[in-house]
């Protein structure tokens, strides 16, 4: 199984007004009892991306690779991971990537990709979600809506899986659903690092047992970074500007009627 993705990110150098533009190739295979995941990473930028490494989290176990210094335009870096899955139960279960590089001036980047993978049996999730997207400047919120599609409850654990540059709070939850309801989690989003203008994935997971096999469900939002310095405060001070321009004006006509 292979997925591809694009990141596309402009400098923040004052030296060099670039543009690192990093796609991520994922492909994901089993053998017995080992989880295989290849990760090669292609600069299709203007600019050479710095400390390039390559991280991969599969569950209970991590890896990582050496950083590469630097990343020329036009050049690849790989690598390749194998996660032992003996221990895991039958069922699908969720892969996390990360690309994590600079630019010219060490400013940081990330690049998220999630996936999931199946060990010995695989059916259906049992519910689905949408993950609403949002725009953001400073702080914002995010809203994963779920539906169980099934006639028993589900205890679930919920994740929200951001980029480096945003935070999450509650970054993880547990609730359970009844038969065929449907609820709304709301998750509070804090802008770190992210640039304005920019667009970060962001992934809501749902994780669940159900007679022996666990079960995974994903759902992916798109998150834009507003460039627009209007705050919520500033937005009422203009309307309150607005209605006593109005309210003068309004007076100034009564006014002169009146004579």
């Amino acid at each position: 199984m292979g997925l591809w993705l694009l990141f596309s990110f402009s400098g923040s150098s004052f030296v060099w007004a670039g543009h690192i533009s990093i796609q991520s190739q994922v492909d994901v295979s089993t053998r017995k009892n080992t989880l295989d995941v290849a990760v090669t990473v292609t600069n299709h930028g203007d600019e050479s991306a710095r400390n390039v490494q390559i991280k991969a989290e599969a569950p209970a176990f991590s890896r990582e690779s050496a950083v590469q210094s630097t990343l020329p335009v036009g050049k690849s870096d790989s690598a390749t991971f194998h996660f032992p899955i003996s221990r895991l139960s039958p069922g699908r279960y969720p892969l996390i990537v990360r690309i994590l590089y600079t630019d010219a001036n060490l400013y940081p980047f990330s690049a998220l990709t999630v996936s999931s993978f199946a060990r010995q049996q695989d059916i259906p999730a049992g519910l689905i979600g949408i993950l609403e997207g949002t725009v953001l400047r400073d702080k914002g919120r995010l809203t994963l809506k779920l539906k169980n599609l099934e006639d028993e409850s589900r205890p679930l654990h919920i994740r929200l899986i951001t980029p480096h540059e945003l935070s999450a709070d509650p970054s993880s939850l547990e609730t359970v659903l009844a038969p065929h309801q449907e609820a709304s989690y709301n998750f509070s989003l804090a802008n770190f690092s992210a640039l304005s203008g920019s667009s970060y994935p962001v992934y809501g997971l749902i994780e669940y047992d159900r007679t022996g096999v666990h079960n995974t469900a994903e759902a992916m939002g798109i998150v834009r970074i507003s460039d627009s310095k209007l705050t919520a405060n500033n937005t009422w001070l203009i309307l309150l500007g607005i209605l006593a321009v109005l309210f003068a004006f309004i007076n100034v006509r009564a006014f002169r009627k009146s004579r």
